[in-house]
This record gives C-alpha cells, sequence and structure tokens, in this order.
C-alpha cells in the first residue's frame, strides 16, 4: 500500500466530480479538517471511510490504494480478515505518525 497513491487518488476523484473537501467531508461524517489530511497524505483513511468512497466515486477499493483495477460498478468487498488486517496496518501506521510527530515538538510541549 502506498499511502500517497490514497492521497493522490482521493483528490483527483474528488476534483473530476466537482466536490468541495466539505462535502466529501459530510459524505463520511468528519471533519473538513479530518479529510483534509487524507489529501494531503497525513493520514490514512480506515476501511470504513475506504468503503464509502469506492461507493461514492464508484471505483475499488484497490483502486484508491493502488490506482489498479478500476471497475465501475464492481465494488470491491473486503472480508472480514481482510478488514481486520488493514485496520492493524493503519492503526500501526498512525500511530507511527503521532510518533514522528511528537518528535519534532519542543521538549516543553512533549
Amino acid at each position: 500500500m502506498n499511502k500517497s497513491n490514497i492521497a493522490k487518488n482521493l483528490r483527483v476523484l474528488r476534483l473530476q466530480s466537482d466536490k468541495k473537501q466539505d462535502e466529501i467531508a459530510a459524505y463520511l461524517g468528519i471533519s473538513q479538517q479530518e479529510y483534509s489530511k487524507f489529501e494531503r497524505n497525513s493520514a490514512i483513511p480506515n476501511v470504513k471511510h475506504l468503503e464509502q468512497l469506492s461507493k461514492l466515486y464508484n471505483v475499488t477499493i484497490d483502486f484508491l490504494i493502488n490506482n489498479t483495477n478500476q471497475a465501475s460498478g464492481n465494488n470491491q468487498t473486503l472480508t472480514t480478515k481482510e478488514r481486520e488486517l488493514y485496520e492493524m496496518v493503519i492503526e500501526s501506521k498512525n500511530a507511527q505518525i503521532k510518533i514522528l510527530e511528537a518528535i519534532k515538538l519542543p521538549k516543553d510541549q512533549r
């Protein structure tokens, strides 16, 4: 999984659909700031959000992640095990991001 692919694909698909970030965020039930992090490559969407986005844009989750296997009207459904594994990867990546952000903070703010 290439995190930058997700960010790029989300931005391209949003612009192609002539939508604003706040509209997509409302659809996902999150703030515009949180959605913006997806497009800026600062955070990774969870499985629920990927499923919602794949339905919204009529692409597969694989396309969102890897920019491959785009199939209109044929959205990929994850098995329970795949969903659990993906969530574990996302949690690990988000923990790594938080650690890196904490390291950047001045010592008095840690």
